[in-house]
């Protein structure tokens, strides 16, 4: 029989997602990036769609062609998957601001203070829905889209550390705006920044260095090494410190204002 704190926590879990399956926007926003890697793979082509292609132009040199494709496309695909990581564990996390603001409107959260269980509790058990939820629809839908292909190990790993975004981005939700046009503003502008970090494919250093305090860019950056092949241990682990020492002033200012 489920003790007190499991109840509690799947009660949560089974609220939030009536909420959420009742909401259209919040639906859609949810599975964006399912749906980014459905149209990644009906979209966008890979050499053999292109060599195709040319054939049927009377293109008689595919062999001569082929270097040049590949190098081509192991150029764009990365950049394309990139936004796709950048932005997967971004909207995921600004959807449940957005929720989490909706409960503040409709006077649910400051129930929660006279509640038996402390209000940072609360919030953990509140986030690790979505973190899972990230984790699972960033790994699985990575394949779909069919580019930049990685073992799924790798994929797991880059995923789970992008994951520590999503607390980040809820929790700057909930913090900054007073009201839910605010934050609808905020998940644009979250997702803006997300996908900012995409830039430094294209400059370098000094210009790249105002990106290293998004977290974003060093999952980007571990994206990129991985496809390489190299180590990317030490980007994930700053990707992870960025987003944690971010969400704890978003949840100090948020906890203020609860209060």
């Amino acid at each position: 029989m489920a003790g007190p704190p499991l109840q509690f926590f799947r009660s949560l879990i089974a609220s939030d997602l009536r909420s959420i399956s009742r909401n259209s926007l919040l639906l859609l926003l949810t599975f964006t990036p399912l749906l980014m890697a459905v149209v990644f793979r009906l979209t966008v082509p890979n050499v053999a769609m292109l060599e195709d292609l040319v054939a049927k132009q009377g293109y008689t040199d595919i062999e001569g062609l082929r270097g040049f494709l590949e190098t081509a496309l192991g150029q764009i695909h990365p950049v394309l998957m990139s936004i796709y990581i950048g932005l997967s564990s971004s909207l995921v996390g600004s959807v449940y601001g957005l929720l989490l603001v909706e409960e503040r409107e409709d006077h649910v959260l400051p129930s929660i203070r006279v509640m038996p269980v402390a209000f940072s509790t609360y919030m953990i058990a509140r986030l690790i829905l979505p973190i899972l939820f990230s984790i699972a629809v960033t790994t699985l839908a990575y394949p779909i889209a069919g580019m930049a292909p990685l073992p799924l190990g790798t994929i797991f790993v880059i995923a789970a550390a992008g994951a520590s975004m999503v607390p980040m981005a809820t929790l700057a939700v909930v913090a900054i705006a007073p009201g839910r046009v605010t934050a609808l503003a905020m998940v644009r502008v979250l997702s803006l920044v997300a996908i900012l970090p995409i830039l430094t494919r294209f400059i370098g250093p000094p210009a790249e260095w105002i990106f290293m305090p998004i977290g974003s860019y060093w999952q980007m950056q571990a994206l990129w090494t991985a496809i390489e092949g190299g180590e990317i241990g030490a980007q994930l682990g700053i990707c992870v410190a960025v987003n944690f020492l971010f969400a704890l002033v978003f949840y100090a200012i948020f906890a203020n204002k609860s209060e």
